[in-house]
């Protein structure tokens, strides 16, 4: 991959103690890193600042590339007091857990009966528009529960507690959770995991290839996407303690050579700006939603606590174009019909059922099927 600054290092030598210093803005999805790199000498002072909205994100700075970090396994827990209305009210919690090894178990009291499922995204909006899908747990009209599952498929997990009833209840609940296969920074240079901003500086011991990292772990939050601004800043070490002398000829030489590189770069980047943006899954040579088959070694570790978020009124669709595809949406659709990208929040891993080609209907959620349509536009079960 071009590195936009390597130009900068071509006058190092001449120069002194200057410095090199690259900045971006992007969009990111779950589970993706945005990285950059660059050949640092040893004694390299390097300062760095990012920020995310709406999600937090982990910066990393290391000597080894994404895919060489190690994988552990995190435990965690989340303790809190609710209480819902009387009118439909619901609450969840969310949890983004992948396949071999992990696990969920939650335990409740309640002080007036309600019902208790835990859902994927696809069970989620079925359930949400009126369906009745089976869920992979469920009890129902209850003042207690308790609820354990083993998880089989990568994906984002709700467990929601409703209450139909005419009453007032109000909850008490803790759930903890096994989280497999999560990346280990803890043996990079500069590791900040799950924040909206940091900056700071860091002086780099030993030289070589250092690869700055941002990476949005979709355990740390819901959202879709994120945008992240990236500005880092090094100076090279210095070989002495006096300023080197720049030769005559090269005042001649210099802008010329200035003209040619920021021409290259120009280029360079349009070519290989998308290849920066990496999904986690796509570099271990799987599809987006598949399974990510990681073997956890390390020792177990605490996961900070998700935060909560409550929905108590359904969603409005203000897109009238997929904003992945840009293939047009109907009105109220939470599912693109071409590419089958979710519209709102987020769809990891795939529906366990698909529709027959020629189907009118979806067979999960019974929504009528226009001609043609790859995915359904209210559940995202896939058409085949």
């Amino acid at each position: 991959m071009f590195s936009s600054t390597s130009s900068s290092n071509i006058f190092a030598g001449f120069y002194s103690g200057s410095q090199v210093n690259y900045r971006s803005t992007e969009t990111l999805y779950f589970n993706e890193y945005w990285y950059e790199y660059e050949s640092v000498s040893a004694g390299s002072t390097i300062t760095f600042s990012i920020s995310s909205t709406p999600a937090k994100v982990s910066f990393i700075i290391a000597d080894q590339i994404f895919s060489s970090f190690p994988s552990v396994t995190k435990t965690g827990s989340i303790t809190d007091q609710i209480t819902l209305s009387n009118n439909d009210d619901f609450w969840y919690e969310m949890l983004y857990l992948e396949a071999g090894g992990s696990s969920i178990s939650c335990t409740f009291n309640s002080s007036k009966p309600v019902d208790f499922f835990i859902a994927d995204s696809t069970m989620f909006n079925n359930w949400y528009q009126g369906g009745t899908p089976s869920f992979y747990d469920e009890l129902t009209n209850v003042t207690s529960g308790v609820s354990t599952y083993t998880i089989l498929t990568t994906r984002d997990y709700y467990l929601v507690w409703y209450n139909p009833y005419p009453t007032i209840p109000t909850i008490n609940y803790s759930i903890s959770y096994v989280a497999a296969n999560v990346y280990d920074f803890s043996g990079a240079l500069i590791d900040n995991e799950a924040v909206y901003s940091s900056s700071s500086s860091v002086t780099v011991a030993t030289a070589g290839t250092w690869y700055f990292y941002i990476y949005f772990d979709p355990m740390n939050s819901p959202e879709e996407s994120t945008t992240i601004t990236f500005d880092v800043t090094y100076t090279p070490a210095s070989t002495s303690g006096s300023t080197p002398t720049t030769p005559a000829n090269l005042y001649y030489v210099v802008p010329i050579i200035i003209i040619i590189i920021v021409f290259v770069i120009i280029i360079a980047v349009a070519v290989s700006r998308s290849r920066r943006k990496v999904s986690t899954q796509e570099t271990m040579g799987v599809p987006p939603t598949g399974e990510i088959p990681l073997t956890s070694l390390s020792p177990t570790v605490t996961q900070a606590p998700v935060t909560p978020r409550i929905q108590t009124s359904q969603p409005e669709v203000a897109l009238s174009r997929c904003y992945s595809c840009g293939a047009e949406m109907s009105p109220g659709a939470l599912y693109c019909i071409r590419c089958g990208r979710k519209q709102q929040g987020r769809q990891v891993g795939t529906p366990d059922r698909t529709t027959p080609a020629k189907a009118r209907n979806c067979s999960l959620c019974g929504s009528d099927l226009e001609p043609g349509t790859k995915f359904c536009a209210y559940c995202g079960t896939p058409v085949d």
